[in-house]
């Protein structure tokens, strides 16, 4: 339900959002990136002067605690589930021969899951960078943010309105315009071990950069109660304030591993499962991490048909908090184009859903574009582009570009 005003609906933020918080939320130490929004207006809610022929306390505070609160963890609760490239075997190393070998005829999706492993001793190693600059939250923009704050029912009679039946000066709010940033980026350090010829086990260590950046300006709707009764500093001047800063460190750390079944034969694709936890060792309060334990369990399939190999991956990731539970899935495709064995092009549709999420952000979908080329014959590059199917829901950007390499011995 959102908050009563007459401004257009899609810049009303819903009161269910707002309410969600816990009043602990309300009272979190400033200072954190977390709090960037929360923060606004030294972190204690908006506050009018007290003058005039009938001084009284501002009665927009609360409202305010509670929306900005509702908004910044809206924003928060968004960040913290980028893809990272998937650790897939290129080459392998030769000791006989002594020079590196093509282990696999195609160098491997980007995103995605394919049933192969990297085989019993072989180490693959790899690193990615990652940007993303989020532009969109619930499908508003983000550098034009608004919230309208209602008056308190100052009487506490059940009744806001105009006279005879209220004060005149209840039916007053007051309008928060937001022009808010959130960028990061991410370098990713990532290992796989073959345990056995059909077993992996692998790690990721991102190292986080976020950097947040909020400008308010707020402004008094009168709707009845005139300049008596409502006003910003001495000469009733809108009020602004801007916070920010940028945080680096330790993201959240990845624990997986992949095993892969024996293929039946016949027209039968390769299958393997895959079982993944995530650590919360990033800073939860600078947006480095999600603060959250998760493990997910993983089927995957995939079948090369000439130059192209099809692959589907279908999981549910399950979280210490419940809202962040999700099930995942992609389908997609890495091909040769030309039969090229030093390119790949790779198409994938990422899916995640959120059954227990308690907003309207509960159905994610992107596209994922990108190609590995072996440039160097033993260490493949790769570039990849995830863009957003559906920007109305939860905290989205116009693209997410990554680039790595990796090499296996």
């Amino acid at each position: 339900m959102p908050f009563a005003s007459p401004a257009p609906a899609r810049r009303r933020w819903p009161l269910a959002v707002a309410t969600s918080l816990s009043l602990c939320a309300a009272h979190a130490q400033a200072g954190d990136l977390r709090n960037f929004i929360s923060d606004l207006y030294g972190g204690d809610g908006i506050t009018l002067d007290r003058f005039g022929q009938f001084p009284h306390d501002a009665h927009f505070t609360e409202a305010s605690l509670v929306a900005l609160n509702g908004l910044g963890d809206g924003i928060a609760s968004g960040l913290g589930a980028l893809a990272f490239n998937s650790t897939v075997s290129s080459f392998i190393f030769d000791v006989q021969q002594g020079i590196p070998v093509r282990n696999t005829e195609s160098l491997g999706p980007l995103v995605a899951e394919r049933a192969n492993t990297i085989g019993e001793g072989r180490v693959n190693l790899g690193v990615s960078y990652t940007r993303a600059r989020f532009t969109k939250f619930e499908g508003d923009d983000l550098d034009s943010l608004s919230v309208r704050l209602p008056h308190i029912d100052a009487n506490e009679d059940g009744i806001i309105g105009p006279p005879p039946d209220v004060f005149a000066f209840e039916f007053d709010e007051v309008q928060v315009d937001i022009d808010a940033e959130v960028r990061q980026q991410i370098l990713s350090f990532y290992a796989s071990y073959g345990i056995r010829s059909n077993w992996d086990v692998g790690v990721i260590v991102p190292i986080v950069e976020t950097k947040v950046e909020a400008r308010a300006v707020a402004t008094i709707i009168d709707n009845g109660g005139g300049d008596a009764f409502h006003r910003f500093g001495e000469f009733g001047d809108a009020a602004t304030d801007s916070t920010g800063g940028t945080a680096t460190g330790l993201g959240d750390i990845v624990v997986r591993t992949k095993y892969a079944f024996e293929k039946s034969g016949g027209g039968a694709p390769e299958m393997a499962v895959v079982g993944q936890i995530t650590m919360p060792t990033g800073d939860e309060d600078d947006l480095l991490g999600t603060g959250d334990w998760a493990g997910m369990g993983m089927f995957v399939a995939s079948r090369k048909y000439g130059s192209i190999t099809p692959h589907v991956n279908v999981g549910y990731e399950h979280s210490s908090n419940s809202d962040r539970s999700n099930l995942r899935y992609l389908v997609g495709f890495d091909a040769q184009p030309g039969g090229s064995k030093d390119f790949t092009a790779a198409v994938d549709l990422l899916g995640r859903y959120y059954p227990n999420e308690s907003d309207e952000r509960d159905h994610l979908i992107d596209v994922a574009i990108g190609a590995k080329w072996n440039a160097f014959g033993t260490a493949p590059l790769s570039a990849n582009v995830i863009l957003p199917l559906n920007d109305d829901e939860g905290l989205r950007a116009k693209v997410i570009w990554s680039v790595g390499i990796d090499y296996t011995f």
